[in-house]
């Protein structure tokens, strides 16, 4: 990303349900006259008083976010079905109490500004409305219309009823692409319908190319009380700079006609003074609004994506064009008048001569041609310069398609942005012996080390793969004697990942064994019926993904959980195995069919041992159960994962790749996880004692019962678990006990 790339953040709010919530509604206790009067511009303070007041919960959260995260620009838009002046009014008109959207949201766009006067963040509301696109309107012009004017009936375009929203999302996230397109996007839409917000979690995760390349969306419930976070999804697609004629398109694919536009300008509701206060209800349309998002599925999805228009070149770039066209132009003209002083009286003293015409119509045909002449090459100029960024745009956008969509997921509470501690507060408490159990003081110093950017981050991607149905396929076991077979029947693999590498620019990649192979025993046991030992297996992919992306370093971790059962240096039981040590008394690891503890264990190993980086962790497995359960655990509980890491979950069983889901981590970096994977066991209903019985459960899981309702024994794990390994220079506050 560039030095001078804007970062941008959107901000579409719903109203009925959201910011018009119960807590906001207690004001409704006030005449409906009063009411009328203090949601009508000019904005009164009062309204502002009963704005933070309602919704102290979400400015709370919303500025303190903002604040942390730096934005330089912020645009507030209309993020519900309120998307013409006749909508609006009709709610408003209906339910006084809640007032006019779009008068509210400006007042939002006030406090948000007032609140943030200190950080200099320019903070706007964006008037577009889905009625200018339906009306053949500029966009603004419908909100811009009620507010400057704030007539009491309205000759305004209605709009085609969405019920998902889709459309709404759809056109709003277009627009501010093609007018940032430089620009990193963040668009957080919040709505108090859960429901609405899974469907459209659902229909995002599955069509990510949907959203441009630039723009993350992040989807939010809230409803007057706590927010609640969806899973972020990261763009993967085109800009659509023709969003306001694609629109229309998206309709005609649901098998929606403009035709069918529920025109309620025409209804005769006018917002008179006998009206008010009559508690009237919102007239019934002749027939339910249409759902976009049941119509556009299979075919008409399909057909959607590829009819779609892209914007003209001049449509793209008519400003550039425009201006330089009127500085040619005026370039020019300075260029003639100071000629003028020159030798001109005597040129168009012999021009005047030769052609019969008065010395002002040739200096008047002069000025013209030169300013016709400026024009043009001020516009050749301008669309030169249309032309690099479309180029620009097109690499950014083949960038982000050489991988898998990535999909990023984040349950973070927006109040609480993700610290990333320094090393040096690191080696400092080590050697001073600060316990690191001292959680207040250490969130406090993480918080201040993380408002202050850090220089050239390192980018750690791990690679932790399973073998048995995964890497040791079907088609692998079933040619036990093609000696290449490793890398001929895992090609998918290692050409999606190897384009990744390259296009993300990490500075190293590591491998893992993501197996339940976590020591020698079961090593060995899986290695019958054709498919070997995964140790070397995990040296040679290493090997060929070094060959093939040779400019980044590439290794292998040997960190195996027998390693920690064992009590045992990390790495010891995985260099034992491939020498053959036959009189090494390797460890066995507390079977863990949900793979849990071996990601908890990896992840914390990477991170303690590169917490400057910002680090990358794919995993990959075969079963869709053990994906979906670590998908559940670590969703719910992004604290466990650490906040320089992003856990990004695969499938994969030989054939194709296909990403699960990303999730953020905001959580500390357990630098005691080798003593503390035995705790998590402990706390699981195991016995992690070497030889005991929980050894011989072949079928034991560490996510079902630590996410058991009845007993709270991952918050059992978190409170009690010690994230610093204790050493003689140290007091240690809570020690790490093994006694349920």
């Amino acid at each position: 990303m560039s030095i001078s790339r804007k970062r941008i953040n959107i901000l579409s709010i719903g109203l009925d349900g959201c910011l018009f919530n119960p807590q906001y509604d207690k004001h409704g206790e006030c005449t409906d006259e009063k009411c009328h009067t203090i949601h009508s511009p000019p904005y009164s303070k009062s309204y502002q008083e009963w704005m933070q007041l309602g919704n102290k919960v979400f400015i709370d959260a919303v500025t303190k976010e903002l604040a942390a995260k730096q934005y330089q620009q912020i645009l507030l838009m209309v993020g519900d079905t309120r998307q013409s002046n006749m909508l609006d009014t009709l709610h408003h008109g209906s339910f006084p109490q809640q007032g006019n959207g779009f008068v509210a949201l400006c007042t939002l766009g006030t406090i948000l500004s007032e609140t943030l006067k200190s950080s200099n963040t320019d903070v706007k509301v964006d008037g577009y409305l889905l009625a200018d696109t339906y009306g053949n309107q500029p966009p603004g012009t419908s909100l811009q219309k009620y507010i400057h004017t704030h007539t009491a009936s309205y000759n305004d375009p209605p709009w085609l009823i969405d019920t998902s929203l889709l459309s709404v999302l759809y056109a709003q996230i277009h627009k501010q692409a093609s007018e940032h397109s430089e620009d990193e996007i963040v668009y957080d839409y919040y709505h108090g319908d859960a429901a609405i917000l899974q469907a459209l979690q659902d229909f995002c995760l599955a069509n990510s190319d949907l959203i441009p390349h630039n723009v993350k969306l992040r989807l939010h419930h809230y409803a007057g009380a706590a927010i609640t976070n969806h899973p972020d999804i990261q763009g993967t697609g085109i800009i659509d700079r023709n969003y306001h004629h694609n629109i229309k398109l998206m309709a005609q694919c649901a098998g929606v006609n403009e035709a069918d536009i529920d025109d309620l300008s025409s209804l005769p509701y006018i917002i008179r003074p006998e009206l008010i206060g009559a508690k009237s209800v919102l007239p019934t349309p002749p027939h339910p609004p249409p759902n976009f998002l049941t119509e556009l599925t299979g075919d008409k999805l399909r057909q959607f994506k590829q009819q779609r228009q892209p914007a003209s070149f001049f449509q793209r770039h008519k400003k550039a064009i425009l201006i330089g066209a009127i500085i040619g132009a005026v370039l020019i003209l300075a260029v003639l008048a100071v000629f003028t002083f020159g030798i001109a009286p005597a040129v168009i003293g012999g021009i005047a001569a030769a052609t019969s015409l008065s010395t002002g119509a040739v200096i008047g045909i002069g000025a013209a041609a030169g300013a016709v002449a400026g024009a043009g090459l001020g516009m050749a100029g301008g669309a030169a310069v249309g032309a690099i960024v479309d180029h620009r745009a097109k690499k950014g956008t083949a960038a982000h398609q050489t991988s898998a969509p990535v999909v990023a997921a984040s349950t973070t509470p927006v109040p609480a942005p993700a610290a990333r501690p320094p090393s040096s507060t690191t080696r400092v408490a080590r050697v001073i012996g600060v316990p690191a159990a001292q959680q207040a003081h250490a969130d406090n110093v993480a918080f201040l080390c993380a408002t202050t950017p850090l220089p050239h981050r390192q980018r750690i991607n791990v690679r932790s793969v399973d073998f048995d149905g995964c890497i040791f396929n079907e088609d692998y076991c079933r040619n036990p004697q093609d000696s290449k077979r490793l890398l001929a029947y895992n090609e998918t693999f290692l050409k999606t990942v190897s384009q990744e590498i390259r296009g993300n620019h990490y500075n190293d990649v590591i491998w893992m064994v993501g197996s339940s192979r976590q020591d020698k025993g079961t090593d060995m046991l899986n290695a019958l019926h054709n498919k070997g030992s995964c140790f070397p297996a995990l040296n040679r992919l290493c090997a060929e993904m070094q060959h093939r992306v040779p400019q980044t370093p590439c290794r292998v971790d040997r960190y195996l959980l027998a390693d920690a059962y064992g009590n045992q240096p990390p790495g010891e039981n995985f260099t034992r195995a491939l020498g053959n040590a036959s009189d090494y008394p390797f460890s066995e690891w507390l079977f863990d069919e949900t793979k849990f503890s071996i990601l908890y264990a990896q992840i914390h190993k990477i991170a303690s041992e590169n917490p400057d980086a910002d680090v990358d962790y794919d995993f990959y497995d075969d079963r869709e159960d053990i994906l979906t359960s670590l998908q559940a655990i670590f969703t719910k509980h992004p604290d466990l994962i650490p906040h320089n890491v992003k856990l990004r979950l695969h499938h994969y069983d030989g054939r194709n790749i296909r990403q699960h889901i990303a999730i953020q981590g905001s959580g500390t970096i357990d630098n005691n996880y080798h003593n503390n994977v035995k705790f998590l066991a402990q706390c699981a209903g195991y016995d992690p004692t070497p030889g005991s019985a929980s050894y011989r459960d072949a079928k034991s899981s560490f996510a079902e019962p630590l996410m058991a309702k009845k007993a709270p024994r991952l918050k059992t794990f978190m409170a009690k678990r010690q994230l610093w390994v204790p050493t003689p220079s140290m007091v240690v506050v809570a020690p790490l006990v093994l006694t349920r």
